[in-house]
């Protein structure tokens, strides 16, 4: 029921659909005055949410500090979580999605020897036909580029971040050895807090900052940016699901 839920909250957190819902009794109001209520508030919604500058100033509030990779010392774990793609039905195939930095971080370490092994969690997030499991499909391609089976841990039954920690370390918590937890940076302080909340203590490698080069000329600061309500919607998931996780006792 939880991971049912969560689906739900994730739709009706994104600020477009906010805009959208405002913009309805603006239409369809008869009176003068509730339609130009609802019209202030879905112009406002807008610029707040549409603006780059705004959203990338929060973001980057938020986001756990980066690591230069050359300061990263060596660790026998290096666990990566999943949620970068999905199996792609027409193709028959896997495909990746957003968040892929982590898969080619965890490699580019395992290669620089900054990790010995490689543990993929995360099995499927869909809420129906969801027997394509991830990290089995993840473990795939590190066979294809070489990497040593005996070098590939795979947890594939969790669906969400406190599975991946609680899975993890229920599979491969080993004592006295070190881990490094491979995320992107937006989730990682949800991620390092479920992990600690299971007795473990990983160092942290955050992947894929959402914070870009942008410019700036007026157009940064006044049009709305569909860059920037992606960035929101990004950040209330995480903000929404941080509390949720903590009131939960995930934490």
């Amino acid at each position: 029921m939880f991971f049912i839920l969560s689906k739900i909250l994730n739709f009706l957190l994104h600020p477009l659909l906010w805009v959208f819902v405002l913009m309805l009794p603006a239409l369809f109001l008869k009176r003068h005055k509730p339609r130009h209520i609802f019209l202030l508030l879905a112009t406002a919604c807008l610029f707040v949410f549409g603006n780059e500058f705004f959203a990338g100033y929060i973001t980057n509030k938020w986001e756990y500090p980066a690591v230069p990779r050359d300061s990263v010392e060596h660790h026998d774990y290096g666990i990566v979580l999943s949620g970068m793609g999905a199996y792609h039905e027409s193709s028959g195939s896997f495909r990746f999605y957003d968040g892929t930095d982590r898969f080619i971080q965890a490699v580019t370490l395992y290669h620089r020897g900054k990790v010995d092994t490689l543990i993929l969690s995360g099995g499927s997030g869909r809420l129906i036909d969801n027997k394509h499991k991830e990290a089995a499909h993840l473990k795939q391609y590190l066979l294809q580029w070489g990497i040593p089976e005996k070098d590939i841990l795979v947890e594939s039954a969790s669906r969400n971040t406190y599975e991946n920690a609680r899975n993890t370390v229920e599979k491969y918590h080993a004592p006295g050895s070190t881990y490094l937890l491979i995320t992107s940076a937006f989730h990682m302080r949800r991620a390092l807090a479920c992990f600690q909340n299971e007795g473990l203590t990983p160092d942290v490698f955050p992947t894929d900052p959402n914070i870009k080069p942008s410019g700036k000329e007026l157009i940064y600061y006044v049009l709305p940016n569909v860059h920037a309500f992606e960035k929101w919607n990004i950040l209330l998931k995480e903000w929404v699901g941080y509390v949720v996780y903590k009131i939960m006792g995930y934490l």
